[in-house]
């Protein structure tokens, strides 16, 4: 970069030029005022760094969430506020967009810790390879991004049998002009962060049909949709085998020391939105096998969502299942959102509430008031 332009757009402000001395042969009309932007606007581009071309970007963004949350189980009410993310964010865009390289830490939670930091190239929109360290591309939910979720987070069912972020390559693709997506993915299968080798790779699959066009991950797509319907179906698949030792358990769900576990998953998704109603529904299996026994999971979620006041005001619900180890539990949720700047400066109040089928299971309670602030 020769030459380099750098804004801020919640700063940004034109300095008035000095006035041209008078003219006796012509005259100029004055520069027209660049138009007004939108806080959303300002938010959406952040900081960054230009090349005098505008081909090659440097973003500068921040993901933050402060959290109160009341959870009642068993007559014993907890509750508390935390900063419940903390994610700045660092973009490179070269070439047009053709290259991305991405970093993002996390520093609410625990210790300070790297979740992405990948590069993805796209040589053509059918084509798109992507390197590094960054959630796999399986089931909708989990690549749905916190920052636009209808509701405050994923859910649990999601939670249940979500892969989490993996060193690894992926290729994919949006060919038909997004009508169809394709992925499928080669990882290193111990989780983010570790520098340990699983015996087998994890290895995963997604493929994804739009039939009126490419549907995004955003679970609140009326917010800037102009109306156009959309509907997607996808479905995703992954395989791998790991360890479950304390040093390589990939995920919380992980259970007793077993030599290796060989894993098994499938999950199909739906998405459609038309006009100010947005649905996503997913259905997750999963069979682990280890030395001792096989045991099958199973999930499934529907939720739905409808703005009730233009780029303002939403509301939405969803109804969850999950079997695992044969225990049954039915979580529901139900909650609002207030949007300041798009997904950008929101404030979303949800009320959850699990059902235990099990006659071992306490019913559980949950209340939550979240701001949100990403640029």
């Amino acid at each position: 970069m020769n030459a380099l332009t750098i804004h801020f757009a919640a700063l940004l402000a034109n300095a008035a030029a000095p006035a041209s001395p008078p003219s006796d042969t012509a005259t100029t009309s004055p520069p027209p005022e660049p138009a007004a932007r939108s806080a959303s606007q300002m938010l959406q581009e952040g900081f960054s760094m230009k090349s005098r071309d505008e081909r090659h970007v440097l973003k500068i963004g921040f993901l933050g969430q402060v959290r109160a949350t009341v959870r009642g189980s068993d007559g014993q009410p907890t509750s508390g506020v935390d900063v419940h993310l903390a994610r700045p964010v660092l973009e490179g865009h070269l070439f047009d967009g053709r290259v991305v390289a991405r970093l993002m830490p996390e520093f609410a939670g625990g210790p300070p810790r790297v979740l992405d930091a990948s590069v993805v190239v796209t040589p053509h929109e059918s084509i798109e390879i992507e390197a590094g360290q960054f959630r796999p591309w399986i089931s909708r939910g989990f690549r749905t991004g916190l920052p636009v979720q209808a509701l405050a987070d994923r859910g649990a069912v999601v939670g249940a049998f979500r892969i989490d972020r993996d060193v690894g390559v992926s290729v994919g693709g949006h060919p038909l002009d997004g009508r169809l997506e394709y992925y499928v993915g080669v990882y290193n299968g111990d989780g983010p962060g570790s520098t340990q080798v699983q015996q087998s790779p994890l290895v995963t699959a997604r493929i994804v049909v739009a039939p009126l066009g490419r549907v995004g991950y955003d679970q609140a797509p009326y917010l800037r949709d102009s109306g156009k319907p959309g509907i997607a179906i996808g479905l995703g698949a992954y395989t791998r085998r790991y360890r479950t030792d304390a040093a390589h358990a990939p995920t919380a769900t992980a259970k007793a020391p077993i030599d290796t576990v060989d894993e098994l998953g499938a999950s199909a998704d739906l998405a459609g939105h038309w006009g100010r109603f947005a649905v996503t529904s997913e259905g997750f299996w999963r069979r682990r096998v280890t030395s001792l026994a096989t045991s099958d999971s199973w999930g499934a979620y529907g939720q739905g969502s409808v703005l009730l006041v233009p780029h303002r005001l939403d509301i939405a619900a969803r109804v969850g299942s999950i079997v695992v180890d044969h225990e049954v539990s039915l979580p529901i949720e139900g909650g609002l959102g207030v949007y300041l700047a798009d997904h950008h400066a929101k404030i979303q109040a949800v009320y959850g509430y699990t059902h235990p089928v099990h006659h071992h299971g306490t019913p559980v309670h949950t209340g939550l008031l979240q701001a949100q602030l990403s640029f």
